[in-house]
């Protein structure tokens, strides 16, 4: 049951009422001003011509041009289709007719992926697109503020670094600007500063969205929204293809990589070999056949969809909207900084929706001809949750204490494992430290309990020769580089295994199963036949904690940051930090782990790098590690063998990977995802409580 509460409501009613006290045009941009129930009802006007404003500015002379797509196209498109067109337009939109199309690359396409298998789709609704990418005045016109990296230019340059929840926050308060019903209601939003956004503002001077609570309004599918939304990836190629079959909309690709110049994307996109590392105003390129531009570079843009890379084998052919679970989210046409190949019309990308990024946009579409009530769903949950523990353990002991317990004997550890001392110390880092983020809160943190870690993180050999399969991206990498591509579930269902060959009872019990191809798994494979785990039920095998466990498992967030300090207290177990991004390098860094300054693009194969003083490799870089533990705020854990619960929610990791500035590679760096997420930089490592098994 969706909350209802009053000051929503009350401020809905009095949106709704000024809107229509005017005219609805239907609109769907950024703004500069807020939306307010205390705004005379004039300011919708102006707003809306500032928007207009914004729009025009940033496109071409040429952006009258026809919108109505070649009925003799090779992609079928409907011959009835101007029929779909008729009808007042959003300013600053434009129309895309239904009809049917073959999506996906042909296998003779230069710089084709394997999962672009090509399939018929059929689109039934019409919709209208922005004519190009959210520019930076317009979000900041509709949101009050601007994330934007590149924001030192002008207003006409596409907004950025924005994830994939402020896109859906933007169309909401550009719905309800325009009067129409929002498509999406966000409830229990949480900023990436840990604190909670509320409507209209969101998560405006906390960052951007990290996570929140999403319902469709009222509709079982996006493409019965009568709002603006994000389109779905099957609108957004039939969009960017207008009619063609290229690689581009204006022709084949010739050169794949930044150099020499691909001349049909040279004449219509922003790219590596064009762009001079950074964005550009909207509009500037030439358009495709519906008066769309920017579809190829400038900005990578969100789109709806989950992804998942074996999609298309299954997938409805009519009005597909993508899996019903996932990850990361879709978004398509490349950007500033991609190679051509990676800016076809065709080639796919993802990214998690709560990791914005300075290449990374997007455009809002509208599905035509769905009636409106006169009386909008007034039912959003815009309650905040006031009641954050914001305490903060202040009782610093700034002394690590040394004096472990050396009583574990090297007998009882694992092959491949070293034995760390139950031990005292400082959690966190301290508030000079650079590159610190606001949630590594500095505290004393006691661990009672031996334990024994991996010297190295899994690789893709013990993976595979564990479960039987390696979905690993960087599989060419080689059998000793790090496995990747595993979800925090895969890594659970990977200490079950290794505890049963090992005779130990597993420290955790796997039940109600889904695996990425949507089959239900069982409890003895866990989805390693069927693309790993996207969800499951997890409980504790008989104990209270995890540092009770007799078998293998995850380390806790507090075991890897003590095992990765070895003691140290400076941001590296081999010193300072001394410059925070990719180039120059840093030199501490540098000497123990892969990152964006000397891994060239890849992961490396694990135990290359200089260990810390207990003998374990790749504690900063290579890739991020999951941990077991359900990302919490520091001051709401115990100061002695914290923990996270088997609830569901964020999982904790740590370490940076091959990818990371060096900032996130310092021992106190912390990071989340959701239990499903995969990613070709994340990993783990595994560990097992020594004192328990040594007192049986």
């Amino acid at each position: 049951m969706r909350p209802n509460h009053f000051g929503a409501l009350l401020l809905s009613i009095i949106l709704v009422c000024a809107i229509c006290s005017i005219s609805c045009s239907g609109d769907d941009d950024d703004g500069d001003s807020r939306i307010n129930a205390n705004d005379d009802v004039n300011n919708d006007n102006v707003l809306n011509d500032d928007i207009d404003d914004v729009n025009d500015d940033a496109t071409t002379p040429d952006d009258d041009s026809d919108d109505d797509v070649d009925d003799d196209s090779d992609d079928d498109v409907n011959d009835d289709s101007d029929d779909d067109c008729e009808g007042e337009l959003t300013d600053g939109f434009v129309c895309v007719p239904s009809g049917s199309f073959q999506m996906g690359s042909p296998e003779d396409e230069p710089g084709r992926e394997a999962y672009e298998n090509i399939h018929a789709v059929q689109l039934t609704n019409a919709i209208e697109m922005m004519r190009h990418e959210v520019a930076q005045g317009l979000y900041e016109s509709i949101m009050g503020y601007n994330p934007s990296s590149f924001s030192s230019r002008n207003d006409s340059q596409p907004v950025e670094r924005v994830s994939w929840w402020d896109a859906l926050a933007f169309s909401i308060n550009y719905s309800i600007q325009e009067g129409y019903p929002p498509c999406y209601l966000l409830s229990d939003i949480w900023c990436v500063d840990g604190t909670q956004g509320q409507a209209p503002d969101y998560c405006g001077g906390h960052g951007y969205i990290d996570r929140a609570n999403l319902e469709l309004n009222n509709v079982d599918s996006v493409v019965d929204c009568a709002g603006y939304r994000l389109p779905t990836e099957a609108e957004w190629e039939y969009a960017a293809r207008a009619g063609t079959d290229t690689a581009f909309y204006t022709g084949d690709i010739a050169n794949q990589e930044c150099e020499p110049l691909d001349s049909n994307l040279d004449s219509i996109g922003w790219y590596c070999g064009n762009a001079e590392d950074a964005t550009h105003d909207v509009g500037l390129k030439t358009a495709n056949d519906f008066d769309l531009h920017d579809m190829s570079g400038n900005v990578r843009e969100w789109v709806w969809d989950w992804y998942n890379y074996d999609y298309y084998t299954q997938s409805p052919e009519s009005d597909p909207a993508g899996p019903s679970v996932g990850s990361s989210r879709a978004c398509r046409g490349g950007a500033w900084g991609f190679v051509a190949r990676k800016c076809r019309s065709a080639a796919r990308d993802s990214s998690p929706p709560d990791q914005p990024n300075d290449d990374l946009g997007f455009r809002l579409v509208r599905t035509l001809g769905i009636p409106v009530d006169d009386d909008m769903d007034d039912d959003l949950d815009d309650d905040v949750n006031d009641d954050v523990d914001d305490d903060v353990n202040d009782d610093l002991d700034d002394d690590v204490d040394d004096d472990l317990d050396d009583d574990t004997g090297d007998d009882d550890v694992s092959e491949g494992f070293v034995a760390i001392d139950a031990g005292q110390f400082q959690m966190g880092s301290p508030t000079n430290e650079p590159g610190r983020g606001g949630d590594e809160i500095l505290r004393t943190v006691t661990l009672t309990h031996d334990f024994e870690l991996m010297t190295r993180e899994v690789t893709q050999k013990d993976f595979e020769d564990l479960t039987g399969s390696n979905r690993s991206q960087f599989w060419d990498c080689g059998e000793n580089c790090p496995v990747e591509y595993v979800s925090w579930f895969d890594a659970v269902a990977y200490t079950i295994f290794l505890s049963n060959e090992a005779g130990l009872e597993p420290c955790y019990i796997l039940s109600d199963l889904s695996c990425y191809d949507s089959s239900p798994g069982d409890d003895i494979r866990y989805c390693q036949d069927n693309y790993g785990i996207v969800n499951a039920t997890i409980a504790l095998n008989n104990v209270d904690s995890v540092y009770e466990c007799i078998g293998y498992r995850l380390p806790t967030e507090a075991e890897w940051e003590y095992a990765a300090r070895a003691t140290t207290t400076t941001a590296f177990y081999n010193g300072d930090i001394t410059y925070t991004e990719c180039d120059p390098l840093d030199p501490n860094l540098f000497q123990i782990g892969w990152y964006c300054g000397n891994a060239s693009g890849s992961p490396h194969p694990v135990g290359l790098k200089d260990p810390n003083s207990w003998g374990l490799y790749d504690m900063s870089g290579n890739v991020y590690e999951w941990v077991w533990d359900t990302y919490a705020n520091y001051g709401s854990l115990p100061p002695v063998d914290p923990e996270g619960q088997p609830v569901p929610g964020l999982k904790a990791h740590r370490g940076g990977a091959w990818n990371n500035n060096a900032e996130w590679c310092r021992s106190a760096h912390r990071f989340k995802w959701q239990e499903s997420y995969r990613s070709y930089n994340l990993g783990f490592r595994v560990a097992r409580t020594l004192s328990e098994l040594n007192s049986m």
